[in-house]
């Protein structure tokens, strides 16, 4: 079964075995057209995943897809087609060399996606870049440290320009303070798989180290019947509560709509989007 779209984001509860219960499953898109999500679903009989394609820094689309959307597409197809017996480092270099083979950036553009996999049958979950998880109510996640830098870097600039006289109204219309930093967002590129105090792991269409997988790859043995969470970045705080999760994240849209003081980030809440980024949770017990 694999989930990458859906009216509302909210998928029918119909996947269960004598392993896995899904108890929630649910996807919506910042803009609130899910043809724009670059969030996805997946579930299987192999694996159950949250995949989260990154927001494009160029304004390129590939067959009508965002990046984004096909590093997504081409992670889904992986899972698909596994036989989920790999580890996790094979497995991983494997969908490395699948999208790089079928979206080279030679060809097209830089493209990446962030994933949080549950192989069933090895019970491991496998973390790769800044997707969330709760384990046991145990919180687990990859932060980048570029984008603590240059959240930090926004939210100067905003209050700059908020002292100016410029309006939080007209910022949401016109994100300024993005637009100052987006040539340090495109530069993250050169961090992207590689080792040092910026470099950070992510699927993406033009490299990996495999020693980074050792350093910054997470693998977390899963008990059985443990309740576990997944879910992309798009909520600011993950409970085991769908309800609550959602509720939090209401009262950070109201509070911080342009995400630069409670929920700093590299950008906020567009004036005709709903949130500030996609957002995707998947609940089940093992």
């Amino acid at each position: 079964v694999r989930f990458d779209e859906g009216k509302e984001g909210n998928r029918p509860l119909t996947y269960s075995t004598k392993m896995i219960s899904i108890i929630k499953q649910f996807t919506k898109s910042k803009t609130g057209i899910e043809s724009a999500n670059e969030d996805g679903l997946f579930i299987s009989e192999k694996y159950i995943a949250v995949i989260d394609g990154a927001t494009s820094k160029v304004n390129k689309l590939h067959n009508g897809l965002t990046g984004g959307q096909v590093v997504r597409n081409i992670i889904m197809s992986y899972l698909e087609e596994s036989s989920g017996l790999k580890p996790f480092k094979e497995s991983v270099l494997d969908i490395q060399h699948c999208i790089e083979n079928s979206f080279p950036v030679s060809r097209y553009f830089p493209a990446s996606a962030s994933a949080v996999i549950y192989n069933i049958q090895r019970k491991e979950l496998w973390m790769v870049g800044d997707c969330q998880a709760l384990v046991n109510h145990q919180f687990f996640c990859n932060k980048k440290k570029v984008d603590t830098i240059l959240s930090e870097v926004r939210a100067l600039a905003i209050n700059a320009m908020l002292s100016q006289g410029i309006s939080e109204t007209e910022l949401m219309v016109e994100d300024k303070a993005r637009e100052l930093i987006l040539p340090f967002l495109q530069l993250q590129r050169n961090f992207e798989n590689t080792a040092g105090p910026f470099g950070f792991l992510v699927f993406n269409n033009h490299s990996m180290e495999e020693e980074l997988l050792d350093e910054q790859g997470i693998v977390i043995p899963i008990p059985d019947h443990a309740t576990v969470v997944l879910a992309s970045d798009g909520y600011p705080y993950l409970t085991d509560s769908f309800e609550e999760t959602e509720e939090k994240l209401s009262k950070v849209l109201i509070q911080d709509p342009l995400c630069y003081k409670e929920n700093k980030s590299t950008k906020g809440i567009r004036k005709d989007a709903e949130s500030f980024d996609d957002r995707s949770y998947l609940k089940f017990i093992r």
